[in-house]
């Protein structure tokens, strides 16, 4: 099938957003996330491995997300739940 499943968003993003950034470091996380999003449509179109892509993935965090992933979850969970939390006390009010 060769990609398509994510309409080929790493080339736009690549197109659009690397290089454009007036940042060397974000220029760079720009392009990792690009092979992010190649190697996602890839593996979701049927073209390559789910272990190649979570190979990818695993850099990418690596790299990009330092510090404990356990506690980074956490974080991501709570504040999901507080979000939540707040839109039903505000539908509450109406």
């Amino acid at each position: 099938m060769s990609g398509g499943s994510m309409n080929y968003i790493f080339g736009r993003i690549e197109e659009e957003v690397v290089g454009k950034l007036y940042d060397k470091e974000l220029n760079e996380l720009a392009k990792d996330f690009v092979k992010l999003c190649y190697e996602c449509e890839w593996w979701t179109s049927g073209d390559t491995s789910e272990e190649q892509y979570r190979e990818e993935a695993s850099k990418f965090k690596k790299k990009w997300l330092r510090g404990n992933s356990k506690e980074r979850l956490e974080e991501f969970v709570s504040d999901i739940f507080n979000e939540a939390k707040k839109e039903a006390l505000e539908m509450i009010k109406e």
